[in-house]
């Protein structure tokens, strides 16, 4: 005859299966007692299709899930006003992003009108290129300014 240990942690064993019931959720097996259901109601439970039944730890732990989703819906409802509210849609959110972006990279760059472009396609030749160019007309400055630090 096999014996059953209950999963809650009382230690109780037995072999009589009906006492026992099986959590739908984390499928850990439970006495009739420590589940606080009666043997009429695991009966029960067991011979009505589509009816299961889950621990105390497997309800919170749904109850928590459940809260977390109704919280994130509300933050995404919150979030879908503000950005109505704002007038600003993906499109135009990703172009502003965009945007600052470039604003960021473009920081420390230098303009110069009447200096001749690179016609190489290779970004680090033109690079390079750039740079030699920037530095000669630095260096021709009268000030005689130090280049070494232009990257």
């Amino acid at each position: 005859m096999v014996s059953i240990k209950c999963s809650c942690g009382c230690n109780t064993t037995s072999s009589e299966t009906h006492k026992f019931i099986d959590c739908c959720v984390c499928k850990k097996i439970y006495l009739h007692s420590c589940a606080e259901l009666s043997i009429t109601e695991i009966r029960t439970i067991k011979s009505k299709k589509g009816v299961s039944w889950s621990c105390r730890n497997c309800n919170i732990l749904s109850s928590d899930i459940n809260d977390l989703k109704a919280a994130t819906l509300s933050l995404r409802n919150d979030l879908a006003a503000r950005e109505k509210s704002a007038g600003i849609d993906d499109k135009a959110f990703e172009e502003l992003l965009a945007e600052l972006g470039d604003r960021n990279n473009r920081k420390q760059n230098i303009i110069m009108f009447g200096v001749p472009e690179s016609d190489t396609h290779d970004a680090n030749t033109r690079r390079s290129q750039e740079l030699e160019t920037v530095q000669a007309v630095l260096k021709a400055l009268p000030s005689g300014m130090n280049t070494d630090h232009i990257e």
